[in-house]
């Protein structure tokens, strides 16, 4: 019946033991029965030769395998000087045209989720708004950032780190006491950044950016399934242009003709099926 009411009465079905895979060969509309304990009935909605997605018909969502990309980009802070243990602000990522403007903002203490405008002024501009779930429009990007450790105060969540230093004590992101911890992104359905830059400074003090690490992922759910490493160059900063206490970094493609790698997690090609023609 459910095959019917969506139209798939004349549709190739295979019978299995197993669920598909991402791995799974199949083509486009294909249907896929699990005819076991537990009844599951998988279309494959998307074939772009690398990775196969399924939707699971009588499922709520769970069981769907849809890969899906990330960027991943990863930093230590260090506090160098100043109060508590140091800020951050100004944080940008930069494109073809120059560094995207912040846009929306959560506005949560370690954990935000934000957009930008991919319009090349981001040096130059810092008007976001507070939003509690940011939703990328055109030439928009969303991402995630996210570290431990910061001030519990309002004015000082993760979310200042996108506001441009000028001397405020609301313009910074501030951590709560002295060492390092990571920063990280995460970017999705975008291309690759080609800069990161953020100051290490604010109202409170003053911290360090090093081991910058960027990916490029695969994942189905919470599950990394394929990682491809970039390259990471520190460049010099001006502080006519960039402000004091200023790093930036350049993001490129590795040279090596082996970049991806997969990570242990290729499941076999699923046996013990036949084809039935309903």
């Amino acid at each position: 019946e459910i095959l019917q009411d969506q139209n798939f009465q004349n549709t190739n079905i295979k019978i299995s033991k197993t669920p598909p895979n991402y791995n799974t060969q199949a083509k486009v509309g294909e249907i896929w029965a699990v005819l076991e304990s537990k009844k599951q009935l998988f279309i494959c909605t998307a074939n772009d030769n690398d990775f196969t997605s399924w939707v699971d018909l009588l499922g709520d969502g769970s069981n769907d395998i849809i890969p899906k990309e990330k960027i991943i980009i990863t930093f230590d802070n260090t506090t160098t000087g100043g109060q508590y243990g140091g800020c951050m602000s100004d944080l940008r990522l930069g494109f073809e045209n120059g560094f995207a403007t912040p846009n929306k903002v959560q506005d949560e203490y370690e954990n935000a989720k934000f957009t930008m405008t991919k319009d090349g002024n981001g040096l130059n501009r810092s008007d976001f708004t507070i939003d509690s779930n940011p939703t990328p429009t055109d030439n928009q990007i969303v991402g995630t950032i996210k570290t431990s450790g910061i001030y519990q105060e309002t004015y000082h969540k993760i979310a200042h780190v996108f506001k441009k230093y000028n001397g405020g004590s609301d313009e910074c992101c501030l951590w709560s006491s002295s060492g390092t911890r990571e920063v990280s992104i995460e970017l999705e359905n975008t291309p690759m950044p080609n800069k990161l830059f953020a100051r290490g400074n604010g109202y409170y003090g003053q911290t360090e950016i090093t081991n910058v690490r960027v990916k490029k992922s695969i994942f189905i759910g919470e599950q990394e399934i394929q990682s491809e490493d970039f390259n990471v160059e520190k460049l010099e900063a001006s502080a006519d242009t960039y402000g004091d206490y200023a790093f930036l970094f350049e993001i490129s493609k590795q040279d090596q003709i082996v970049m991806k790698k997969e990570l242990n997690l290729n499941p076999k090609k699923t046996k013990n099926t036949k084809n039935v023609k309903k």
